[in-house]
């Protein structure tokens, strides 16, 4: 059971991890010129994907 609900709520730390690779990017790599607008897109989509999770962790929670 704690498994099913772990597995529908997403992996936050993941997410998390990947969001700050995303922003760590343009430094990371400066000579690429797209790395700012990847880079930035990535973490745009994986903070939001994170919030979401933490969001559907908190309704299971109080339900």
């Amino acid at each position: 059971m704690e498994q099913d609900q772990q597995k529908n709520n997403g992996n936050l730390p993941a997410l998390l991890v990947v969001g700050t690779v995303g922003v760590l990017l343009p430094i990371m790599l400066p000579s690429w010129e797209w790395a700012g607008i990847v880079g930035w897109g990535t973490a745009l989509i994986a903070y939001i994907a994170a919030f979401a999770v933490a969001l559907r962790r908190f309704s299971n929670e109080r339900s």
